[in-house]
């Protein structure tokens, strides 16, 4: 990511009500996974922001969480019906022109559209990712091909919900990559292909060694699902940790996960390795008066009080 693709709040406050209601959701997800008897993980940036800072990454907008394929289901199946009235799970499974593989906990009635999916059908909520974890196929063979399936699908639901993605290119190979976009964009709109099709193209491929005896996982939403590669050892037993005033879980293994994916990720990255996902539309609907001057639950409480 270039210092291009990454924008600061100009009000801070707008980023930290973010922050607010999205540990709202993270702590919903907990309740509801502790109800159900299924596990999660704080992930990704996340994990980072638990261990470095005990909370956010103080210019992060989003909370990721990782779990192992077999409680990815149960959530999916039996999360809903748990679920106070202000939460809901979305994916491509239910939601048409969702842009990725992975699910997300969204807040009701609010909107939160990243930069990259502006021109995007469907429209985000405030929300955290939600990413399974799914077996390592045994065979090097066949697990690079999974690799190359699921790269395509997932890419191919990109180009689904917008012709215009990130590319990384410049001068005449980022007009043709550009071209090449928009026009496998209109072909899948022309034919009415839907996200669910795909999703289930791209879960059968994620899905190939469901059945076999291993206990290698990785996260096949990522690009790069090599870096994120795991073993149940490392995994169990988890750890709960403190974020922001609530608590979170970690893998046993954190600190080799996140070295694995990331390096040096205690250190703080230059304004150039920085990420976020500056919205291009916000509106926190009725949680807009929410106080961020005081921690989650607190805020939530008196704003409860108020309404």
């Amino acid at each position: 990511m270039s210092v291009d693709d990454y924008k600061e709040y100009k009000n801070h406050d707008e980023l930290r009500k973010v922050q607010l209601l999205s540990t709202l959701l993270m702590d919903e997800l907990d309740r509801v996974c502790t109800e159900l008897g299924i596990s999660y993980q704080a992930y990704s940036g996340t994990a980072i922001g638990a261990v470095r800072h005990q909370g956010f990454i103080p210019w992060d907008d989003d909370i990721d969480i990782s779990m192992l394929r077999e409680d990815y289901e149960v959530l999916l199946k039996d999360g809903p019906r748990l679920l106070r009235p202000d939460f809901c799970i979305q994916n491509g499974r239910t939601d048409n022109f969702f842009p990725a593989m992975n699910s997300n906990l969204s807040l009701r009635n609010t909107v939160c559209v990243p930069d990259d999916f502006s021109d995007c059908p469907f429209k985000y909520s405030i929300s955290i990712g939600i990413f399974p974890f799914d077996k390592i196929p045994t065979s090097p063979k066949i697990f690079k091909s999974v690799l190359r399936r699921t790269w395509f699908w997932g890419r191919l639901n990109f180009l689904l919900v917008t012709p215009t993605p990130h590319i990384p290119l410049h001068g005449w190979k980022r007009k043709i990559a550009s071209f090449v976009c928009y026009v496998i964009h209109y072909i899948l709109r022309i034919f009415r292909i839907s996200s669910k099709f795909i999703l289930s193209k791209w879960e059968k491929a994620a899905r190939t060694a469901e059945k076999e005896d291993t206990d290698r996982r990785t996260c096949f939403v990522e690009s790069d699902p090599e870096n994120w590669e795991m073993d149940l050892k490392d995994l169990y037993p988890m750890i709960r940790v403190p974020f922001e005033d609530i608590t979170t879980i970690l893998p046993n293994a954190y600190d080799k996960l996140l070295t694995n994916a990331y390096g040096a990720y205690m250190e703080l990255p230059s304004m150039s390795e920085r990420k976020n996902h500056y919205p291009s539309q916000l509106d926190f609907g009725k949680w807009k008066d929410i106080d961020v001057t005081k921690g989650s639950r607190q805020a939530f409480e008196d704003f409860g009080q108020k309404n």
